[in-house]
């Protein structure tokens, strides 16, 4: 082998390892952009969780206040049925008061149908 011939041997070598290095360089670089890309997915899927979070529990806590307000109009409306009743049963005993004392006033007469003197 001639002088010429090994150093053509020599810089193929010495091109491949460069070439192989360059791989191996880029490949790492790759990884390591690759890495903090995930790592900065990550971290941004940390504070969007943070926030839906926040919203559930505002969300609970409005599902409950509605639930609240709903026993509480529930609790109304049998309230105001019970004073309903009451004021029906009032008004029936007033109609009842009145008509005594339509029946027992001498000055009441039933010519105009039955209908008793204006209150």
């Amino acid at each position: 082998m001639n002088t010429s011939t090994i150093v053509w041997i020599v810089v193929a070598v010495v091109v491949l390892l460069a070439l192989l290095a360059l791989a191996l360089f880029l490949k790492r670089r790759s990884t390591t952009k690759r890495g903090q890309k995930a790592e900065a997915m990550r971290k941004e899927t940390r504070r969007d969780e943070v926030e839906v979070r926040k919203r559930e529990a505002e969300s609970d806590r409005m599902k409950a206040e509605a639930e609240l307000k709903a026993a509480e109009a529930d609790e109304l409306a049998a309230a105001a049925r019970d004073r309903e009743r009451d004021v029906s049963s009032s008004r029936e005993d007033i109609t009842t008061r009145y008509e005594r004392a339509d029946k027992v006033d001498p000055r009441t007469t039933d010519d105009d149908g039955g209908e008793s003197r204006k209150r």
